[in-house]
């Protein structure tokens, strides 16, 4: 019989429309058996029925998820950055590896935004996953929890290899994951994707910007993964200054990583606000006069044409800022942006 922490953690992992679904199975029985009084002593039965089915459709998805950690059998490990990342990653390992040898970690958030402050402590954890659940997303859940066991069974002659690209959600990635493994001697090399399929040989002369990993076909991956000049190899010395690096971002107060100039820059939580406001009235010159813009086009135009990886709840957290702020009006209620439509206060 599971605890109660396992059925709030199974419940929690529900999205909308599995909840609905759950519901309307119940209210279904409930109603079944007042207009039948015979089949009252079946309600048990079936409301057990329905119960059992949610808890093993959710083991059997946490044990599909556990069986890509690392075993004792694991040569390759692939850390990566994202659930997208992670997806191209293991259908690469399926179609072009081996299942059996190579194994992956992924830590699924993003990097780039939200406070840093001691995440590999407990404490740091806590204070991280209050703010986004704060200003992000109510239900947020880190993965960095679940991580740390599965770091601790990496095998001492595994190969560790870390998906990251020039963005500054994988490289705040990169140096956090080289402080957890700073007491481990095994191989570890860099694989920048995006940046290898930059130019197609079938399209001199045109380069294709990828913005993270999670954009790269597992064909290419596999290309990459596959041609050892792609490998960089990561020295202690390097090493030694990720670990730094990390110690320095984890002391920081700052919400907003961005990546520029090859460096790794911290950012005011407002980075991006000015940038929102002209991307509004660029948009709003090829609409009606007064009319609203989709809050969902507005944020995927910044995201696509913004030059940095910060995820969509980012984007849309500092658009609600902007509307509580003053600085847009809405028409809507933004409880998610498929809701809502703003426009300029000029207009």
């Amino acid at each position: 019989m599971p605890d109660l922490e396992q059925l709030k953690w199974t419940v929690e992992k529900m999205n909308e429309s599995e909840l609905r679904t759950l519901m309307l199975h119940f209210m279904i029985q409930m109603q079944l058996t007042q207009e039948h009084d015979s089949m009252k002593e079946e309600l048990y039965g079936r409301m057990m029925n329905i119960y059992d089915a949610v808890l093993n459709t959710r083991n059997e998805q946490l044990t599909r998820k556990q069986s890509w950690l690392p075993d004792e059998n694991t040569k390759n490990i692939h850390i990566v950055f994202g659930a997208s990342a992670a997806g191209s990653v293991k259908q690469m390992i399926q179609e072009y590896a081996s299942r059996e040898m190579d194994r992956i970690l992924l830590f699924d958030e993003v990097f780039s935004i939200g406070p840093l402050w001691r995440l590999h402590e407990e404490q740091g954890r806590e204070h991280r996953r209050a703010w986004f659940r704060q200003h992000l997303d109510p239900k947020f859940d880190d993965a960095g929890d679940r991580q740390h066991p599965a770091i601790e069974i990496i095998p001492e002659d595994a190969v560790i290899y870390i998906w990251c690209s020039n963005n500054a959600h994988e490289q705040t990635g990169l140096r956090y994951v080289s402080w957890l493994l700073k007491d481990y001697s095994n191989l570890l090399y860099i694989l920048d994707a995006p940046t290898a399929n930059e130019q197609k040989e079938d399209q001199p002369g045109v380069l294709q910007f990828y913005s993270h990993t999670g954009e790269i076909s597992s064909e290419d991956l596999s290309r990459v993964y596959q041609d050892a000049s792609k490998h960089v190899l990561v020295t202690t010395e390097q090493r030694r200054s990720y670990e730094q690096e990390w110690l320095s971002l984890s002391e920081s107060s700052n919400l907003l990583r961005i990546w520029a100039f090859g460096e790794l820059i911290s950012a005011e939580v407002t980075y991006f606000d000015d940038y929102i406001l002209e991307k509004v009235r660029l948009l709003e010159k090829g609409i009606p006069n007064g009319e609203f813009l989709k809050a969902a086009r507005v944020i995927g135009e910044v995201i696509g044409h913004s030059g940095q990886y910060t995820g969509d709840a980012f984007i849309e957290y500092r658009l609600r800022e902007l509307i509580y702020g003053g600085k847009l009006k809405i028409q809507g209620v933004p409880r998610a942006m498929r809701y809502y439509s703003v426009r300029s206060k000029r207009t």
